[in-house]
């Protein structure tokens, strides 16, 4: 049980963090665009 918690947990903050990573890049794109 403890096992299967700790996967989903996991699996969640691994999600995040590249859903962060991935938005933080988009974000950087869309500025070096605005900058001509």
């Amino acid at each position: 049980m403890a096992g299967i918690v700790l996967g989903v947990y996991y699996g969640f903050v691994l999600g995040y963090f590249t859903r962060s990573y991935v938005y933080k890049r988009r974000l950087k794109k869309k500025k070096l665009k605005r900058v001509k």
